[in-house]
C-alpha cells in the first residue's frame, strides 16, 4: 500500500525517502526468517538449513536479473515483472507448504 502510494507522488525526494524507510523495514525481516528457519530445523541441522537458505537466496538473487534482462529484450517489459511476480508467487505457495512446529528430535 506505501509503495503505490509512492508511485503517485510527483516529489522525487519524498521517493526517495519513501523507498529508504521500506528498504530499512525488508532489511530488518532477515533475522526473523533466520530465526523461523532455526525454529523449524533440528538442533543439528541448523548449519546447514541456514547455509542451504541464504545459498538459495544468493543464487536467485544473482540469476533473476539476467532472467528478468532477457525476458525484457526478447518479449517486453511487461514480461520481467510478469516473472517476479511468478517468483513471490511460486515462494508463497512453498511457504504454505513448510511445517508448522519443530520436528521431534
Amino acid at each position: 500500500m506505501i509503495l503505490l502510494g509512492l508511485t503517485l507522488l510527483n516529489n522525487p525526494i519524498a521517493f526517495v525517502v519513501g523507498i529508504s524507510i521500506m528498504g530499512f523495514g525488508l532489511f530488518a525481516i532477515r533475522p526473523v526468517v533466520h530465526s523461523w528457519l532455526m525454529d523449524m530445523t533440528p538442533d543439528e541441522m541448523g548449519g546447514s538449513a541456514t547455509s542451504l537458505m541464504f545459498g538459495i537466496q544468493s543464487l536467485l538473487a544473482m540469476i533473476s536479473p539476467i532472467i528478468g534482462g532477457y525476458l525484457a529484450d526478447e518479449y517486453g517489459l511487461i514480461s520481467a515483472f510478469y516473472f517476479l511476480g511468478g517468483a513471490m508467487l511460486i515462494a508463497n505457495v512453498i511457504v504454505m507448504f513448510l511445517p508448522n512446529e519443530k520436528p521431534a528430535n
